[in-house]
């Protein structure tokens, strides 16, 4: 950082990088919480889910024969 800004102005080079982080967090997360909100992954692994396979009808189990 010193060979970019002079020696005076390291530590409010320091400090806008600092923010600059922390304002990035905020949409980073919540693009994250809609994504999973929107693709719901915990649904894609139900058992349930596998067993219907991609067209939506239930196979009958194992233990249903």
């Amino acid at each position: 950082m010193p060979s970019l800004v002079g020696e005076e102005q390291v530590q409010a080079a320091n400090a806008l990088l600092g923010l600059a982080a922390i304002v990035n967090k905020v949409p980073a997360i919540s693009a994250a919480g809609v994504l999973v909100a929107t693709v719901d992954p915990a649904s894609r692994c139900s058992p349930t889910r596998r067993r219907q396979g991609r067209s939506g009808r239930r196979r009958p189990s194992a233990s249903e024969g």
